[in-house]
């Protein structure tokens, strides 16, 4: 039996993932910074290990691996200097450690593709050591309205969309704070920031992998985005013409080539300006937001944890695409307050509701809200719809996330 090493569990959602695994056949273990939540059934052995300390996480894994020998290593989160530190330690397929920097550290990543001439928008990189002066005139360098993100941040956690010069404090206060509150959305990488232009276009995604040095696409991804840059919505297949779809498979190659991206998954994020496509950025696992867990294997037909399995393995991946003739949606239900959550209303109603398939809920009873978290943490609902048109299938989506009422004892309310 393959043994599959998780590195941290993330959301319900993404732990849906190693449920789907357990399914498969395949001994499941992990390592995380805390002992698990979601998943617990299904593991045969778990070590509390920070994964943003490397040493502690490759010391976990030798002791799993003295157990059970672990056949491949995977994260649904962004914790891949820890599975290519283990892959290396190990001898198993998978990111070389100088990939998997490039792949998390978002300056870097936009400096390997500017050398590869990759048509991106301006950026810069700075840090919140510096002084506010200096900071300020690099986001004007850039030009407004501007991107302000954290290097190693993900599910747009710390993101600001600096549209005027008079946002630019608040956002470095806010930033600041976060940083002292927890280094979780800084990632590997504390108090380091990238400010870009900011893209106007619809959004897309696309999934893939790679395995002996050949880049496979698999499949695009239409998302929705609101104007603090939060995802609130995906559709699967995005609705793009061949044309399109060529150019967004062309861009991928590029982006692998130039981040040397092997045996690995990779999420790919571009918007589509001008009649061209430009890279948000990349990142080497699984798609989240329900992308790869659930819509890709409704829409397509595809097992993506099967493919993720595989690779991490070594085995040879053998896409089977069984064309169900549908698309696939996901709804987001947004937190719009800081609080308490009091309850939770209406999600048997919604899961009962007309196209769908799934309601998933991350937050519970008790559980604080953070007003202006700039994260995907503040999306604790999500249905999963499914429809033979694409109108269809989000309409679905937009009527069963009505259902859905999060009562929070409030603290305020967000903007005053």
């Amino acid at each position: 039996m393959r043994h599959i090493l998780f590195i941290d569990e993330g959301y319900r959602r993404s732990a849906s993932a190693i449920k789907q695994a357990k399914t498969l056949g395949y001994c499941i273990s992990l390592i995380a910074g805390s002992p698990p939540r979601y998943s617990s059934e299904y593991l045969s052995h778990c070590e509390v290990a920070n994964p943003y300390d490397t040493e502690a996480a490759v010391s976990a894994a030798r002791c799993i691996d003295a157990k059970l020998k672990i056949s491949g290593v995977v994260t649904l989160m962004e914790r891949l200097p820890a599975v290519a530190a283990i892959c290396e330690d190990l001898k198993l397929p998978g990111l070389s450690s100088s990939a998997a920097k490039l792949a998390q550290h978002k300056l870097l990543m936009r400096q390997s593709f500017a050398q590869a001439g990759i048509q991106q928008p301006k950026f810069l990189g700075l840090t919140l050591g510096e002084d506010d002066k200096s900071i300020f005139n690099k986001i004007l360098h850039v030009g407004l309205p501007a991107v302000l993100k954290p290097v190693g941040g993900a599910g747009s956690g710390g993101v600001y969309v600096i549209r005027e010069e008079h946002e630019v404090l608040p956002a470095l206060a806010s930033l600041r704070n976060m940083m002292t509150r927890s280094n979780k959305t800084f990632g590997y990488f504390p108090g380091e920031l990238i400010v870009e232009g900011y893209l106007r276009g619809p959004q897309y995604s696309i999934e893939g992998y790679v395995q002996n040095g050949v880049t496979n696409v698999i499949s695009a991804t239409e998302k929705f985005v609101a104007e603090d840059t939060i995802e609130v919505g995906h559709l699967v297949p995005a609705r793009v013409d061949c044309e399109d779809f060529a150019s967004i498979i062309s861009l991928s190659k590029l982006s692998v080539d130039a981040l040397n991206l092997s045996d690995c998954l990779f999420h790919l994020e571009v918007s589509k300006t001008s009649q061209r496509f430009e890279i948000i950025e990349m990142n080497a696992r699984m798609g989240g937001g329900c992308i790869a867990t659930h819509l890709i294997p409704v829409a397509l037909g595809i097992d993506m944890v099967q493919v993720m399995c595989n690779i991490a393995c070594g085995d040879a991946v053998v896409v089977k695409r069984n064309p169900q003739g549908k698309f696939a949606a996901a709804t987001f239900v947004r937190g719009l307050n800081e609080g308490s959550v009091r309850n939770i209303k209406g999600v048997d109603k919604a899961a009962q509701s007309v196209g769908v398939v799934a309601v998933i809920h991350e937050v519970a009873i008790s559980q604080i809200l953070a007003a202006n978290a700039r994260a995907a943490d503040d999306r604790p609902c999500v249905v999963v719809t499914s429809g033979l048109t694409p109108e269809s299938a989000l309409e679905y989506g937009r009527l069963a996330a009505q259902q859905i009422e999060i009562e929070i004892d409030y603290l305020f309310h967000r903007g005053e």
